[in-house]
């Protein structure tokens, strides 16, 4: 039962996200007008539309089309627009995400060396008391034993969580993301023209739902049976 509940609120936050995703960029889309979202999958992976996939395109459908003309001179000011307001806080957001996954990562791998090396001189401690100080092991006998038997164990569940986080993955593919949308940064910055904005804004949307999939994927994969 408790392990039935945490599953369905890991899914539900796995959808949540999801939709929150998928209706972002659609702000700077509509703005363009000439942009659209791209749909589900891909040509080559094509996926079955989902219940947040035609609630997007509801949403994207009621938010109509700005009245307005879009003149030759304003359309690098829209395109510095979406990338100053749209792709620059995304950029931060992935690269202070793969700082923070990167230090949590080589942290958990410091602590779990940390108990296996104080394992090792535990025991090295037991063989030269054997030795040279029998008494010294009989009266610490207890903790001896605590960190011998009890560290390796500590050392191994953290490498465990260090494992099943896949925390240098994550971080890995969060700064990938962040230099992707960097390109794309740069290119808007110079003022292009409306079609070329409209591109480059749909490829930005491309990148973000492209590191959300595999984010979903890794998730899936990562279940936990709670007894």
């Amino acid at each position: 039962m408790r392990g039935g509940a945490v599953s369905v609120r890991k899914a539900l936050a796995i959808v949540c996200r999801q939709l929150a995703e998928r209706l972002r960029p659609m702000r700077s889309l509509k703005l363009l007008r000439v942009a659209a979202p791209d749909p589900p999958g891909t040509i080559a992976n094509p996926v079955p539309r989902r219940w947040i996939d035609w609630y997007a395109i509801g949403v994207w459908r009621a938010m109509g089309t700005p009245s307005g003309a879009i003149t030759t001179g304003q359309a690098p000011e829209l395109a510095r627009a979406v990338a100053t307001f749209e792709v620059a806080p995304q950029i931060a957001y992935h690269e202070r995400s793969a700082r923070q996954i990167d230090t949590l990562d080589h942290r958990l791998e410091w602590i779990a060396s940390l108990l296996f090396v104080a394992t090792l001189i535990a025991c090295i401690a037991v063989i030269a008391g054997q030795v040279f100080e029998p008494q010294w092991i009989l009266r610490y006998n207890d903790w001896l034993n605590l960190v011998s038997a009890g560290f390796p164990a500590l050392g191994t569940a953290v490498f465990g969580i260090r494992y099943q986080g896949d925390f240098g993955g994550a971080a890995v593919r969060s700064q990938a993301t962040a230099n992707a949308l960097s390109g794309v940064r740069d290119e808007l910055l110079k003022g292009v023209n409306l079609l070329r904005a409209a591109d480059l804004t749909e490829q930005a949307a491309r990148i973000m739902l492209s590191d959300l999939d595999e984010w979903r994927l890794v998730n899936q994969q990562q279940d936990l049976d709670i007894a």
